[in-house]
């Protein structure tokens, strides 16, 4: 409702296997805390003092985006290996390299900017019904010989509603 919210949130990714967050408000007083597995979502809302426990496909049905856990972890840790089953057509675009898929058989459209390091700087997943998802890379920092984002603007557009997220990771550690 265009109502910016600043929110901090403790992220921790155990690969492959869960991915939790808490979110605290001003003064650091945690506000929600969720829990993602590659099957399951739960959610505590300590603002309402409620709790919901899903399935991934409900995610999915409420809001109609093909959303698994890999895609989630992967967009988190600045990787496009979800792209693997689709088909691309390259071309150079300014400084980075453009990808795209047009596909007429498909439902959607995958364009992805990838930079000079081979580092996506930029990922677009367009419906056809008009619905958006949008990731884009506006940072990253070298920790432990790999590359990370250091700062991710998401952007979703469903047929009614808006919502964007910026992240800005201020700490990072591996293993």
């Amino acid at each position: 409702d265009g109502i910016s919210t600043p929110i901090s949130a403790s992220l921790r990714v155990r690969k492959d296997s869960v991915i939790w967050v808490s979110l605290s408000a001003l003064l650091g007083v945690e506000i929600a805390r969720v829990l993602i597995t590659p099957d399951s979502l739960q959610i505590i809302n300590r603002l309402k003092s409620t709790y919901w426990k899903g399935s991934i496909k409900n995610v999915q049905d409420k809001f109609g985006i093909p959303f698994r856990y890999n895609d989630l972890q992967n967009i988190l840790l600045g990787q496009v290996n979800f792209l693997k089953s689709i088909r691309f057509k390259a071309a150079i675009q300014k400084d980075n390299y453009f990808l795209t898929s047009k596909n007429k058989n498909s439902s959607f459209e995958a364009n992805l900017w990838v930079d000079h390091r081979f580092l996506p700087s930029q990922y677009d997943l367009q419906f056809k019904d008009g619905r958006l998802i949008q990731v884009e890379y506006q940072k990253f920092e070298k920790h432990a010989a790999r590359w990370m984002p250091s700062q991710i603007r998401l952007l979703l557009n469903s047929i009614k509603d808006q919502m964007a997220a910026t992240f800005k990771y201020s700490k990072i550690t591996i293993d």
